[in-house]
């Protein structure tokens, strides 16, 4: 009988608890279905851990406030696209 396929879990955590809660969440997955995980999004430290290749750093859409916000709205919107369209290309499991 064939293994199945890793379940493919799209993630964006942009600052340190949700990357921290993301890897838990992660884990958990892991242990229910007892299937490998592949992942693909955003996140730091915890998550790389657990095998995610980032498409960018974090750091850039960890923004707190309207002011950071608004001076950084293109950059963060070119980022924001770049994500979307990499997870709809890789058409993940959940």
């Amino acid at each position: 009988m064939a293994a199945e396929k890793p379940l493919k879990i799209a993630i964006v955590a942009g600052e340190e608890s949700g990357d921290l809660l993301g890897a838990d969440i992660v884990q958990a997955l892991k242990r229910m279905t007892g299937r490998e995980v592949r992942l693909v999004g955003i996140g730091g430290r915890h998550l790389r851990a657990l095998g995610l290749a980032p498409l960018f750093d974090g750091s850039e859409i960890a923004l707190m406030g309207l002011s950071a916000i608004l001076r950084d709205l293109p950059r963060l919107m070119r980022r924001i696209s770049q994500t979307a369209s990499a997870v709809a290309a890789e058409k993940p499991d959940c």
